[in-house]
């Protein structure tokens, strides 16, 4: 009965830290297609038509840094980015900007994610950007990373770009994005220590067990 309640409590404990990471880390995933590609990266035989795709892992409990409530930078929240242009892989260099934004007032309503950073395509060495912006000031939360997001509500721009953003080597727009939480293997690393332990109490109630009955035959 005693295993029955250790077991349970391990299993417990696991499902509970499971939940919390899951509930800490998101990925983003896009897919694209490449509408505009520069004679430098044509050489790499990137071509237009070609699909894109992204990967941004992120903590979306990352505290924000700017004192904004209308503009959120969480570039110290990111924990993996990755591109493809084509079937060319993007060697990532570095993260500048992981950055919301959500302005509603007599203007207008507006809200955006964006990403930039550091990459290279073949023998180029530009700047990788992600850019997502909705007229509706709820699409993007200003104080928080996104849980959830919807392709549809970015009507304004929902794309991509390698190079100089007024100017680019390479872009297009997204036709698909999903977000999902990412479970951390410190579940499993749980289950594993939890049955150890198991275990382990076992074989020392064993021991226990044989030499109480040395004791009583003795």
């Amino acid at each position: 009965m005693r295993i029955l309640y250790a077991v349970a409590a391990a299993v417990g404990l696991m499902s509970f830290q499971a939940s919390q990471s899951e509930a800490a880390v998101y990925q983003i995933d896009f897919v694209g297609e490449i509408e505009h590609v520069s004679s430098a990266l044509a050489d790499d035989n990137i071509t237009v038509g070609d699909t894109a795709t992204f990967s941004l892992t992120y903590e979306s409990d990352t505290r924000d840094t700017r004192a904004s409530s209308r503009v959120g930078s969480f570039t110290g929240g990111i924990l993996g980015m990755s591109a493809n242009f084509g079937g060319q892989e993007a060697q990532i260099r570095r993260h500048t900007v992981l950055r919301t934004a959500s302005v509603d007032n007599w203007l207008g309503e507006i809200s955006s994610l964006l990403y930039v950073g550091g990459a290279s395509v073949g023998a180029n060495h530009s700047a990788l950007g992600i850019s997502l912006i909705s007229s509706d000031s709820d699409a993007v939360s200003a104080t928080s990373l996104p849980t959830q997001l919807s392709l549809s509500a970015f009507d304004i721009n929902s794309g991509f770009f390698f190079g100089n953003p007024l100017s680019s080597g390479l872009s297009g727009t997204f036709s698909s994005l999903t977000v999902t939480a990412v479970p951390l293997p410190l579940s499993g690393l749980l289950l594993l220590t939890a049955f150890g332990g198991l275990l382990l109490w076992r074989r020392q109630a064993a021991v226990s067990g044989k030499q109480t009955k040395r004791l009583e035959t003795a």
